[in-house]
């Protein structure tokens, strides 16, 4: 018994999502959309939702979300459908996804049905280059250096790296690079060696650049940074007098001596060595040395004689000046020490008498000559 009473709801339930597009950073992985009820309702609203990739790929690759149901519980008005953003590390363009509402129950959909959200990429494609010091600095013979490159994202496609120089005053020990999806954050080392070569030069400056190809086109073409390398010499030019004897000695009329020239580094222009004597009774041949780039380590002989003279002298020195003239570097300023050579005279210091015996007879008279012998 009693009585019963009915309450007849008509208002019309509508839901949607709150928004039709979203959108954030890869970074931001865990996010939602939400979706609203224009008014409560006793019963828990529900809908079904699926999803469909636009340009972004589901299954953990660009997102995680599979379709399925979200509820309104009753009295409420609003609920989320969460979902997972992947942080990858490619370079990539902005990417979206699509999620789309049907068959609701105790309620009808609204306008906004579906929902387009884009993941906005945090990725930047690069190459990293990282020297051992503050610069990169080798020494021919000596000292070598070296300096790493990688890639700041992993790449879709090989990534090549290539280097290059315009000198050759030191080489490197690899000219190509090659990075996959699987090894382009190993960084990769490159060795500069100078070359050890002959010349006497100046400190040196040269650029390493580098050039990237790859079908990845965020890596394609991209501008990579170059290397300075500063390269010391352990050069230094100089002429090497070597004698036949020491010291260097000759005899008037008779003994002559002999030294060999050579340059100590291969000068960039042609070397004249001139030989030049005072008037102190040497004579040297030749006279004027020429060394060439492709003659500068060739010895050439200079023979020293003593000036025939009628000079009755005591042993004395000639010296042999040499002299540089060239515009080959280190060469230009270098100063050389003159070279002293011991003479021996062949003159003697005896008075001749013209006739060695006289005979006279009373009355007469007979004459003799005196001369110096030198």
């Amino acid at each position: 018994s009693g009585a019963v009473a009915f309450v007849v709801d008509a208002t019309v339930r509508t839901m949607q999502f709150d928004a039709s597009t979203g959108s954030g950073l890869e970074s931001v992985t865990a996010t939602s959309v939400n979706l609203v009820l224009n008014t409560t309702h006793f019963e828990d609203v529900s809908v079904q939702y699926s999803v469909s990739s636009g340009t972004a790929a589901g299954g953990g690759e660009d997102y995680t979300l599979a379709s399925g149901t979200a509820t309104i519980l009753a009295g409420g008005t609003s609920t989320t459908i969460p979902f997972i953003i992947t942080d990858d590390v490619i370079d990539e363009v902005d990417e979206s996804f699509v999620i789309t509402l049907a068959s609701p129950t105790f309620a009808s959909l609204g306008l906004a049905t579906t929902y387009t959200y884009t993941i906005a990429d945090n990725d930047t494609a690069g190459v990293t280059i990282t020297e051992s010091a503050s610069s990169t600095d080798v020494t021919e013979g000596g000292a070598t250096d070296s300096y790493t490159i990688v890639l700041n994202t992993q790449p879709t496609a090989t990534v090549t790296v290539e280097l290059a120089t315009t000198t050759a005053e030191f080489t490197l020990s690899t000219t190509t690079m090659r990075f996959t999806a699987a090894t382009w954050d190993t960084p990769v080392a490159v060795t500069i060696t100078a070359v050890n070569d002959v010349l006497d030069e100046p400190p040196f400056s040269s650029a390493i650049t580098h050039t990237v190809v790859s079908a990845d086109s965020f890596y394609d073409g991209i501008s990579a940074p170059s290397v300075t390398v500063d390269i010391t010499d352990n050069d230094v030019a100089g002429v090497t007098f070597t004698p036949a004897h020491t010291p260097l000695r000759v005899t008037e009329g008779s003994v002559t001596d002999t030294f060999t020239v050579v340059l100590n580094t291969q000068p960039t222009s042609t070397v004249q060595l001139t030989l030049t004597t005072t008037t102190n009774g040497v004579i040297v041949t030749p006279g004027v040395l020429t060394f060439t780039s492709g003659t500068w380590n060739v010895p050439q002989t200079v023979t020293i004689e003593a000036v025939e003279d009628t000079l009755y002298e005591s042993a004395h020195t000639g010296t042999i000046t040499p002299t540089l003239s060239t515009t080959a570097y280190g060469f230009t300023s270098l100063s050389l020490s003159p070279l002293v050579v011991d003479i021996t005279d062949n003159d003697t210091s005896e008075i001749m008498i013209s006739r060695s015996v006289i005979t006279i007879t009373e009355g007469q008279e007979e004459t003799y000559t005196l001369a110096l012998a030198s």
